[in-house]
C-alpha cells in the first residue's frame, strides 16, 4: 500500500491510500474508486 501521506506524522494519513498492490496486482487510485463504487452499488441492492 502507498500513501499520500506520512502516517508517523498524522494517523490518519492511513485514510490516504494512493496505490495498492495485491497478489502481484497493481489498483491506482481511479482502479480503487470503481472497485469501491461497484462495491457500494452491490450493497444497495
Amino acid at each position: 500500500m502507498l500513501l499520500d501521506r506520512n502516517p508517523i506524522l498524522d494517523i490518519a494519513a492511513t485514510q490516504a491510500i494512493n496505490t495498492v498492490i495485491l497478489r502481484g496486482t497493481v489498483y491506482n487510485r481511479k482502479a480503487l474508486d470503481g472497485l469501491l463504487a461497484e462495491a457500494k452499488k452491490k450493497a444497495s441492492k
